[in-house]
């Protein structure tokens, strides 16, 4: 699920309008396949300037409200997050 489905309905097919229609479809989605960690790519897509993180800790607030966001619905953590298109933009959360 792209970062935007969480937030916006707008222009995707079978989503809902209503608020918490996605993250109803993620939890159920992380509950099928039985997730035990998230990636998540395209952080750069919620705030630009993400492409300059390479520690969480370094990621745009609504980028780490929107992971906390997805971390409680599923109850998996956000392990891996792209942060733009190149193999060596992504931080490893899974050891600190």
């Amino acid at each position: 699920m792209c970062p935007g489905a969480l937030h916006s309905a707008e222009n995707r097919p079978g989503l809902s309008a209503k608020p918490g229609a996605a993250l109803e479809l993620l939890r159920s989605a992380a509950e099928l396949n039985g997730a035990t960690e998230i990636a998540l790519t395209f952080a750069d897509y919620l705030d630009v300037e993400n492409r300059q993180a390479r520690r969480y800790d370094q990621l745009q607030r609504k980028t780490i409200l929107f992971i906390e966001e997805i971390e409680r619905v599923t109850g998996a953590p956000v392990t891996l997050i792209g942060t733009r298109f190149d193999e060596r933009s992504v931080i490893d959360r899974r050891h600190p």
